[in-house]
């Protein structure tokens, strides 16, 4: 079996709802756009999540009811995106079809993320941007990263 062409870089653009994956074309300066995963209810609101109020429990020591907490779903849909985005990432590295990444991310989700990294690839990790940039274009995504762009990314 030949192994896959590799690609000069990999970048992941990601907030809780849309994650994007873009390839560096070195030879024309670009990136373009090969993949997307979204989460549909980051922008529902959380009470079309959720069925019905928390249920009541009972203590056994004082005989006493209380509320349980409902665990908010917009979080958990958030945390299974960032398990599919590095799930993705650490393919790419375990095949090593990719020599370097920039993980682009909103500050919460990138802490998300990097939970879910392979130490394979985080060593291949040339940038990590704590911004979200999932709304721009290509051109727009490159001009806001290319500050973080360094001799190790594009050798």
């Amino acid at each position: 079996m030949t192994k896959p062409t590799k690609i000069a870089g990999l970048v992941v653009v990601a907030d809780s709802a849309k994650a994007r994956f873009l390839h560096f074309i070195k030879e024309d300066n670009r990136l373009a756009e090969t993949a997307t995963l979204m989460n549909a209810s980051a922008n529902m609101p959380e009470r079309e999540l959720t069925t019905d109020a928390p249920g009541r429990g009972f203590d056994h020591v004082s005989h006493a009811r209380h509320a349980l907490r409902n665990a908010h779903r917009k979080d958990h849909d958030a945390q299974v995106l960032a398990k599919d985005v590095a799930a993705r990432i650490n393919d790419a590295s375990r095949m090593e079809t990719v020599r370097k990444i920039v993980l682009v991310a909103a500050p919460r989700f990138l802490g998300q993320l990097r939970k879910y990294l392979s130490p394979a690839s985080t060593l291949l990790l040339a940038a990590e941007v704590n911004k979200d940039l999932t709304h721009l274009s290509e051109d727009d995504i490159l001009v806001e990263i290319a500050d973080h762009l360094t001799g190790r990314w594009l050798s």
